[in-house]
């Protein structure tokens, strides 16, 4: 139930817009213009009334005409304020706005206000004059942003006026009652005559002072002013000196034949006292650190700030920490990321170590679920001989543990890719590619829903079971940083049949299988005569890949183990991992390229897994080739292929950006910091951290919930509201931003990306240079105008910021590139689109087909260039948060 004394709290004013036809864009050209006892007052144009316009209106093509206004009416008036009122008194929301407009667009309503004497013969509003002959009309807009006072001053907005429901009493005795009307400036201003004074109103509480009433020559002898102590302002006055206590009231009175009769007393606001956000930020900060029911105030503050505020932000940090000093140290060295949309997941032959994976099991129920749903699938097949969960999850100590062992270790790393893919999807967190690496390629197959979980398991456990027949059996494996060919050539010539290269990782890294004794010598060789070059023994006492894997009746019992696993992509919903991974691409190591529906993962696919060279660098390639990704995560116990990976980029000799490779796990550190900290690198979209928050368990509050009171009810939403023909947006603001001669004008459109839009036309003379660029007689756009537009929208784009004293800064171009030529014609006009996406700084120059103009299809559009744009800005300096 709403209180008395929120019924009667004061509404403030804390944000104010306008737009008139003539050159007022703020209230502080309307301000000036009033102050300045301005005549804005002009002709009416022809093209108002034209049939064009008429015809756009009554077939309702043209949403910015007098249909809305009509609409509007009856709430833009002072009384359009009231249901502003009763949603704050209600706490539906926390501000909203009051708007009015006025644009008259039809003929009629001239003629109509003419017939019955309203329409002003000289174009203008003489109000309380004697020669008064009716008023004039005037186009415009006004907004007003209102809250409830007490949340206005708790967050120390600007504030101008609030509103009180009273009344005073007058005397003659008392000073006498100023009187003067804005539509003696702008002309009556009809829908939005109530908004427009209101915005009046504050601006003259805000300077102090009353503007002269104009067109006014002697008192009409109608007006009781003498009785009533009116007095008419015929210059600029300052506000009277009142007592400290006193405060200064202005009304403002509506009045026509049709709508509202309404009169609104605004009273000026004296703050009680100075508490804005300027230092509340302080108090919420020493609030935070001294609060004592740490994790759950701190669970509850992470949710209020990621859910009920807007994170959609170009410039967004969240960060993961455990403790107040952790928070403070994240926030000092913080770096702006931002998000990248296409992901790569990675499961890779990464280490076992003991309790790996043992947090998340006991923190997170979806992880725990899928852990012991694959416990229970290892143990169907080897009849209890060992479990999972025994191995994983309950070993007390690393002595007992038994996963470093060839035949224990690969089952649990499967299942940790698993459970780890699994919880990233529960987050909304999915994957454009997947790629693998050796032990990796069974999770992949299952996430890419290439295997069931069953058959996944299966071919785990006998690729298992199998190699663990060559282990301690004389073979070795050694890393090396050299290349492939150098390994060859320099090290295993005559040699083949003794060691061979069995993993290839990137240029510069690869892997040496064979013969225990012939290893140790290879590794001699290098310390003797590469030195500097990187070298180290794998840990498995094992030859994978290699000649060795020939042995002991490996490949025939692998082919009988794994012969009714055929290998299609999964059909069954009951057996798919997830849809959405189903579709992403999937890239293998073994045949380092990307898979398609033809290849079978079936028992030949997955002994090729164990005995043929893993060709992650191929993989890797076709990644770049493709441009299927640039994030990459490692899914695994400890990340072990960033390395690699970066190596692939670099000596690729591919014009891409590095990539961003971010992991999941690290041996014995926190496991939900380290998966949190990456998700918070790899996104700041929404809809995951919703998703995270729903799958938390919030610990309860027990005392300051009072706190939370304060944060906003809900996000905002930064989709604009704005209905507006093609023809009259560019009619619109042709007027107000300068027109390059090339680029055209800049179309309406979402906030992170600005586009212009250029007919050329070689025949008219602003563009008829562009004839003397030819090549064989064709005319082409020059590749030197592809850099003026991207230029002159740069500019355009930087010079709209509020700032227009700083220095602009220096813009850059960078990978250019110039994709297809634009030819040029004399019978037909081109459209050309430039297009800047400042988040990514990238811009684009395309052709549209004159022929399908209007239909927004994206084949009929042709990209022609594109680059990068470098800013560079001042240095300013950073802010480090006290300790204190």
């Amino acid at each position: 139930m709403t209180s008395s004394n929120t019924l009667l709290e004061p509404k403030a004013v804390i944000d104010i817009a306008c737009e008139f036809a003539v050159d007022i864009h703020s209230p502080n050209d309307l301000w000036y213009t009033l102050k300045e006892s301005q005549d804005v007052g002009s002709a009416t144009t022809i093209d108002r009334f034209d049939l064009k316009s008429f015809t756009a209106h009554i077939l309702n093509m043209d949403n910015n005409g007098q249909l809305h206004q009509k609409l509007l009416r009856a709430d833009a008036k002072p009384a359009s304020i009231d249901p502003c009122h009763r949603l704050l008194i209600l706490k539906f929301v926390d501000l909203l706005d009051g708007a009015g407009y006025s644009v008259g667009k039809m003929s009629e309503s001239f003629l109509q206000h003419s017939f019955i004497g309203a329409q002003s013969p000289g174009g203008r509003s003489r109000s309380f004059s004697v020669d008064a002959n009716s008023y004039a009309k005037d186009d415009d807009l006004g907004l007003l942003l209102l809250k409830q006072l007490s949340d206005a001053e708790r967050d120390g907005d600007p504030i101008e006026a609030n509103y009180l429901d009273r009344f005073f009493n007058r005397s003659n005795l008392d000073p006498p009652l100023l009187l003067d009307l804005i539509k003696s400036n702008l002309g009556h201003t009809e829908g939005a005559a109530g908004v427009i004074s209101l915005i009046k109103v504050a601006m003259c509480m805000y300077h102090r002072g009353i503007t002269a009433n104009m067109q006014f020559t002697s008192l009409n002898p109608k007006l009781e002013a003498q009785k009533y102590n009116l007095h008419i302002l015929q210059n600029f006055i300052l506000f009277p000196s009142v007592s400290n206590n006193d405060k200064i009231a202005i009304g403002v009175n509506s009045f026509e034949t049709v709508g509202s009769t309404t009169h609104s007393i605004i009273e000026e606001y004296q703050p009680i006292n100075k508490t804005s956000i300027q230092n509340g930020h302080i108090d919420d900060g020493n609030h935070i650190k001294n609060h004592n029911d740490d994790q759950a105030f701190l669970q509850r503050i992470s949710q209020q700030l990621l859910l009920k505020r807007t994170i959609s932000y170009t410039h967004l940090a969240i960060l993961i920490f455990l403790s107040h000093q952790q928070l403070q140290e994240q926030i000092n060295a913080f770096l702006t990321k931002k998000a990248l949309p296409d992901l790569t997941i990675i499961t890779g032959q990464s280490p076992q170590w003991w309790a790996m994976g043992r947090q998340l099991y006991e923190n997170e129920p979806l992880f725990n679920k899928w852990i012991n749903l694959i416990d229970g699938e290892i143990t169907k097949i080897n009849n209890g001989e060992w479990r999972l969960l025994e191995e994983l999850i309950k070993k007390k100590n690393e002595q007992e543990s038994r996963t470093n062992d060839t035949n224990i270790g690969q089952p649990p790393l499967f299942a940790i890719r698993v459970a780890l893919a699994a919880l990233l999807v529960s987050w909304n967190i999915y994957p454009s590619s997947i790629i693998s690496h050796s032990a990796g390629d069974q999770a992949d197959a299952f996430v890419a829903d290439r295997l069931s979980l069953e058959e996944a398991v299966r071919v785990v456990y006998h690729r298992l079971r199998l190699q663990n027949r060559n282990t301690r059996q004389g073979g070795r494996m050694l890393a090396v940083s050299m290349s492939e060919e150098e390994v060859e050539n320099k090290l295993l010539k005559s040699i083949e049949h003794l060691a061979c290269i069995t993993v290839v990782n990137s240029p510069r890294s690869v892997t040496i299988s064979g013969n225990e004794k012939t290893i140790d010598k290879i590794q001699q060789i290098f310390s003797i005569f590469y030195p500097n070059v990187f070298k180290a023994c794998v840990r498995i006492k094992n030859a994978f890949h290699s000649y060795q894997m020939n042995r002991f009746d490996i490949e025939k019992d692998m082919l009988l183990s794994l012969e009714d696993i055929r290998g299609y992509s999964i059909k069954e919903q009951k057996q798919t991992f997830n849809p959405i991974c189903a579709q992403a691409k999937l890239y293998s190591s073994i045949i380092g390229e990307q898979m398609n529906d033809n290849i079978l993962l079936d028992g030949q696919y997955w002994w090729s897994n164990v005995r043929q060279v893993v060709r992650f660098y191929d993989a890797i390639a076709a990644i770049i080739k493709d441009e299927a990704a640039n994030v990459f995560l490692e899914i695994s116990s400890h990340p072990v292929l960033g390395t690699s990976i970066r190596e692939c980029y670099v000596l690729t000799n591919q014009q891409q950006s590095s990539p961003l490779i971010l992991l999941t796990l690290i041996r014995k550190e926190n496991e939900q910091i380290t998966l949190l900290t990456s998700l918070a690198q790899l996104t700041t979209l929404s809809h995951v951290w919703q998703q995270y928050f729903h799958t938390r368990q919030i610990l309860p509050l027990k005392n300051h919930e009072e706190y939370f009171d304060n944060f906003p009810l809900y996000k905002f939403h930064l989709s604009p509201c704005w209905y507006e023909s093609k023809g009259s947006s560019i009619q619109r603001l042709a007027n107000r931003i300068p027109t390059h001669p090339l680029l055209g004008i800049r179309q309406l459109n979402d906030q992170t990306s600005a586009t212009w839009k250029s007919l050329i036309n070689i025949n008219v003379p602003q563009h008829s240079f562009l004839k003397d660029h030819k090549s064989q007689d064709a005319i082409l756009f020059p590749a030197v105008a592809y850099l003026e537009l991207a230029t002159a929208a740069s500019q355009q784009l930087l010079s709209s910021k509020e700032d227009d004293q700083q220095q602009q800064p220096t813009i850059i171009f960078e990978d250019i590139n110039f994709t297809k030529a634009l030819i040029l014609n004399e019978h037909e006009l081109v459209e050309v689109f430039t297009q800047i996406i400042m988040p990514m700084r990238e811009w684009y120059i395309i052709f549209c087909n004159q022929d399908n103009l209007n239909k927004y299809l994206l084949n009929q559009f042709t990209l022609h260039a594109q680059g990068k744009i470098e800013i560079n800005f001042k240095e300013q300096k950073s802010l480090t948060i006290p300790n204190t």
